[in-house]
């Protein structure tokens, strides 16, 4: 199949670009820090954890208060499974201001301000319009069902519901779901335009040859 040309330029996003800038900060010694001696520097892990979430707030600052919406769900079912245990409390939310101001920000983007906070999503929106355009079929991964979710409420604003403008494959999808959907996907007059799959559930099983296009969102 013939490559699809599209314009690579990507503007920046002041939100995107104010998240990664908060979380460096939060990374870095202020004036009044101890020498550099008697500084812990952070593991190889921690390190790990803090890419990983950088990489999340690339895909779209949204999944920061969805990451932050699920860690507090567990949260609260740890500290009901241990109600009346003195180790064990109940989480709290203790944020200034400003960090209120950036939560309300975060919930509220949806439609058309979902897809301007973040270049990398407007840049797939503009490859997706060509695609449909050219009655071309697509496959986007991510390793992150947040990032997942995210595209599941774009797909939603810009296609039509779940079901038949779009499907979505991840480890919560059942065997019996995801044989039907990859057989509602490839049938000759299928008109499911796009496939959104976790890399790890998608990796292999799976035959979804009638898509020509595949992007990994990551």
């Amino acid at each position: 199949h013939d490559a699809l040309p599209i314009s690579a330029q990507v503007t920046k996003e002041p939100l995107k670009n104010k998240l990664k800038r908060k979380r460096r900060e939060s990374r870095t010694p202020t004036p009044t820090s101890p020498p550099s001696s008697s500084r812990q520097l952070m593991s190889y892990t921690q390190m790990l954890a803090v890419m990983m979430q950088l990489q999340k707030i690339c895909n779209h600052p949204k999944n920061v208060i969805l990451q932050f919406d699920q860690d507090q769900a567990k949260a609260e079912a740890h500290s009901r499974r241990a109600a009346g245990s003195e180790f064990v409390t109940a989480p709290t939310r203790m944020m200034d201001g400003t960090a209120r101001a950036m939560e309300a920000q975060l919930r509220s983007l949806s439609g058309e301000r979902l897809v301007a906070a973040s270049g990398k999503l407007a840049l797939l929106d503009r490859l997706l319009f060509r695609a449909k355009a050219q009655a071309s079929r697509v496959l986007v991964f991510s390793q992150y069902t947040l990032t997942l979710d995210v595209l599941s409420e774009y797909a939603t604003h810009r296609f039509g519901p779940i079901g038949t403008s779009f499907l979505r494959l991840d480890g919560s999808t059942n065997r019996i779901i995801r044989e039907m959907d990859v057989r509602a996907f490839n049938a000759p007059d299928s008109q499911i335009f796009m496939y959104l799959i976790s890399t790890k559930a998608g990796g292999q099983g799976i035959n979804l040859a009638t898509a020509d296009v595949v992007v990994l969102y990551d």
